[in-house]
């Protein structure tokens, strides 16, 4: 069994919501894990196609990989050749998003990660870093032309799947050749805030069994004390974090770094993205 969708991108644009979206389709059977990064070079090429193929669980009349890394060039390169090579006939669909806000989000991403540090309007326009190319749509979907018609790549606006999921969704079951009439309740959940809250409990465990191991010689009977400290823990990563702001005059600078990509984009795509900022 192998791929004939792949969702290629954009990081932060709405990936995970669509891969599950997808998954409560009956004839749609989603990667586990979602994101293989199979294609990428130094992700899981190098582990084969058995191991690709033993990420699709169930027949299915489409299997579906969802993998943001695969519109990161070029700090990662090869990608369509290698899908090409042995997924040539496969549909692809591009979310995309506002690419100021994605790379908002990204770096917002990052820094909960504890992957960035810099203050937002340094990273964010530093042309070395993977911000702006990641929100270079057309530069992104260019490198897989060579490869794959036009026909066969879809644009989903991350914006418009929010909003009017329903239609979207329906358009996009459409574009794959399933029933286009599939309904589910779960269109209507929210994935970002469960993964938040996953994160949460991670890290909640973590410290746990940290404080476990360095409190343990001077506290075995887990007392009270214990109790305050995990407490201590508990509101310390519930804390809403202070949002960064991006100043007016370096969201400028950001829109004329991007603006010949989003007007190569919208010419291509023929999509006007009339709620973007750009």
């Amino acid at each position: 069994m192998l791929p004939n969708l792949i969702v290629i991108g954009a990081m932060k644009a709405g990936t995970t919501s669509l891969h599950q979206y997808l998954s409560l389709h009956p004839e749609i059977c989603m990667s586990d894990p979602k994101e293989t990064d199979f294609f990428v070079e130094t992700g899981n090429w190098q582990r084969g196609l058995a191991w690709y193929q033993s990420s699709f669980a169930r027949p299915a009349a489409i299997w579906g990989d969802a993998s943001p890394n695969y519109t990161a060039y070029p700090h990662l390169k090869g990608v369509p050749e290698r899908m090409h090579s042995v997924v040539p006939d496969a549909k692809l669909i591009y979310v995309v998003r506002d690419p100021i806000a994605r790379m908002v989000s990204n770096y917002l991403h990052n820094v909960h990660g504890g992957r960035e540090e810099r203050p937002i309007a340094e990273a964010l326009l530093d042309p070395s870093s993977r911000y702006l190319n990641r929100s270079r749509y057309y530069l992104q979907v260019r490198q897989f032309l060579d490869y794959y018609d036009q026909s066969r790549i879809m644009i989903v606006s991350s914006e418009e799947l929010s909003a009017d999921r329903v239609k979207v969704l329906r358009e996009v079951f459409a574009f794959l050749g399933v029933d286009d009439t599939f309904r589910s309740d779960e269109f209507h959940g929210v994935s970002g805030a469960s993964a938040e809250h996953k994160r949460q409990l991670t890290l909640m465990g973590r410290l746990s069994r940290g404080l476990a191991r360095a409190v343990e010689p001077i506290m075995p009977s887990r007392n009270e004390a214990w109790s305050e400290l995990k407490q201590s823990a508990r509101l310390l990563l519930s804390r809403e974090r202070a949002r960064p702001m991006l100043k007016d005059d370096a969201r400028e600078r950001i829109a004329d770094l991007l603006a010949e990509d989003v007007a190569q984009f919208r010419s291509w795509s023929r999509v006007d993205f009339n709620n973007w900022s750009i």
